[in-house]
């Protein structure tokens, strides 16, 4: 009897294994193992006005690996380096010294094993998604009148590193969903995030698709984080704390339909004052026609709140606006005119002057576009304070005025464009010319910027640069080249 039961334990376990590890199909096993390879270079040359020998150099070089289930990165970055620093080199190994910590990552598919997607990161990562707006709640401070639509993807997410990404610690990620055959909670599922430093965090995602083209969902994110007191100072405005982990917790809401969408975001930290904090965040879509009305706002419980990347939150309230107008005219070169405006009123704290202030920053701008040229016209402003006590510590509003013009076809896309930003002492001006190419297999870039600026009347300085780019492409191979020069006068 006992190896009856024996037997039975081995053939249920042995059935769920089977039925896990599995493929779902054949389909999937006739797809091409490896897709391709990607290799990139960029470089980087400064030459100072004053003295052409005093030149900082630098660049970038990356591979990246496209397999059927696995994804495969590495980049390597030597920052600007004056040519001092480059003097002192007498091996390689001092070369490699001045470079960067290399970054790099791998990203594992087990749809094809398995009955429910399931995706493995490791690597340098970036987290996002929940994470992100846990260490920064609050809206962004850029002004867009014609801002497409926000993203309501909720719960954890992470990235691998790219050519562009900054230093990252070693990390992990996983993220297992529903599968894609129960359509009604596609999306569906949870994901986990730890780092080197011991940080933490966990979310879960329930989402559930409605008749009409309407779905919605929630989302909720726990983690702990690392929190210290980095002023030392005597002086320092900030209480001292004993730094240790300390936990938050985010949950996050959202409705999507053909014509409304909001998304809501309620953050809560535990702070070293063992007194809880809360922000909220909400932003929303109205679409009607050609009409659409984005508005946001967001706002805390007070002063002082401690984020998880240890960052004191000096934003207390914001208000965002942004009405746009789209006209679309019968032709066959498919035109249509964009206008939009943009508004957001900010109570924020200074905490160079220990006060409290209000801003607020707006912009105006008109887009055409058809099926070769695209047109833009710009205004706006830097933050202009009100509600301030301290009026002379308040930097000059600034204006920017900005136009672009771009034209596509047969391959070739050339663009220029030209902004204005002044104050009431001081302006600067800048102009940038572009050339795209695309051909079979090849595609090129070359653009030229300047600029040069005015302070109280006399002539503050300019500078030039000139970059170009080649991307080389084949069915297996990809290689991307850069050069970037740039030069004071």
């Amino acid at each position: 009897m006992k190896n009856f039961h024996n037997q039975s334990a081995l053939s249920v376990l042995r059935t769920l294994v089977c039925f896990i590890l599995c493929p779902l199909g054949a389909e999937p096993q006739t797809k091409q193992l490896f897709y391709q390879l990607d290799l990139s270079a960029s470089a980087s040359l400064d030459i100072p006005a004053e003295n052409s020998a005093l030149y900082s150099a630098g660049g970038t070089a990356g591979m990246r690996a496209l397999f059927r289930d696995c994804d495969i990165r590495i980049y390597d970055t030597l920052p600007d380096t004056s040519s001092a620093d480059y003097s002192t080199v007498s091996s390689f190994s001092d070369f490699c010294a001045l470079a960067k910590k290399p970054q790099y990552g791998a990203a594992f598919s087990f749809n094809r094993f398995i009955h429910f997607p399931v995706k493995v990161l490791t690597g340098t990562l970036s987290p996002g998604g929940s994470f992100t707006r846990l260490s920064s709640p609050e809206l962004s401070v850029s002004v867009s009148p014609l801002a497409k639509s926000f993203s309501t993807k909720t719960g954890l997410s992470s990235a691998l590193p790219s050519a562009s990404s900054g230093e990252k610690q070693l990390a992990g990620f996983a993220e297992i969903k529903v599968p894609e055959k129960y359509r009604t909670f596609s999306g569906t599922g949870i994901s986990f995030f730890y780092r080197e430093d011991k940080t933490f965090a966990g979310s879960a995602v329930c989402c559930v698709k409605l008749p009409r083209m309407m779905n919605t969902g929630f989302a909720v994110t726990a983690g702990r984080f690392f929190l210290s007191n980095t002023s030392m100072s005597w002086f320092s405005n900030t209480n001292f704390f004993l730094p240790g982990w300390f936990t938050a917790f985010s949950c996050q809401a959202f409705f999507t339909s053909q014509f409304f969408m909001s998304l809501f975001t309620i953050n809560a930290y535990e702070q070293p004052s063992d007194k809880p904090r809360l922000t909220y965040r909400s932003e929303n879509k109205l679409a009607l026609g050609g009409f659409a009305l984005h508005f946001a706002g967001f706002a805390s419980d007070g002063k002082d709140i401690r984020c998880t990347d240890n960052s004191l939150l000096n934003t207390l309230a914001q208000i965002r606006i942004i009405p746009q107008y789209t006209w679309r005219f019968a032709s066959p070169r498919l035109p249509s005119l964009c206008a939009g405006a943009a508004c957001l009123v900010q109570y924020r704290q200074d905490r160079s002057g220990e006060c409290e202030y209000g801003d607020i920053k707006y912009a105006f701008e008109t887009r055409y576009t058809d099926k070769y040229i695209s047109g833009e016209l710009s205004f706006g402003t830097s933050s202009i304070r009100f509600l301030d006590d301290t009026e002379e510590s308040a930097a000059a509003t600034g204006y920017t005025a900005a136009a672009r013009f771009s034209h596509s076809k047969s391959g070739i896309r050339s663009s220029a464009s030209a902004s204005c930003t002044f104050s009431e002492n001081s302006a600067e001006e800048t102009c940038t010319l572009s050339l795209n190419t695309t051909g079979k297999g090849i595609r090129t870039s070359t653009s030229a910027k300047t600029s040069f600026g005015q302070k109280d009347g006399d002539y503050d300085g300019g500078t030039a640069s000139l970059g170009f780019a080649c991307t080389f492409s084949s069915r297996y191979l990809k290689y991307t080249a850069r050069i970037n020069i740039k030069t004071e006068y």
